[in-house]
């Protein structure tokens, strides 16, 4: 299910670079690179994460 985000021109500028950087080849990637990298999620459980249910009441958020 694709949600859009509303960005000003500078951030959406800025995603472009760091796509273009990454070669990524959507922003949704680049967007889950840069969550990832914040919440320091281990390269070894990024797969899993997909099919986790996160306990809202622990994290504020339904994240999947």
């Amino acid at each position: 299910m694709a949600t859009t985000i509303q960005v000003s021109e500078v951030t959406r500028q800025l995603l472009e670079r760091v796509k273009e950087k990454q070669k990524a080849k959507t922003f949704d990637i680049v967007i889950q690179t840069m969550a990832r990298n914040e919440i320091k999620v281990p390269v070894s459980m990024r797969g899993s994460l997909k099919w986790r249910k996160w306990n809202k009441s622990r994290t504020g958020s339904n994240l999947v």
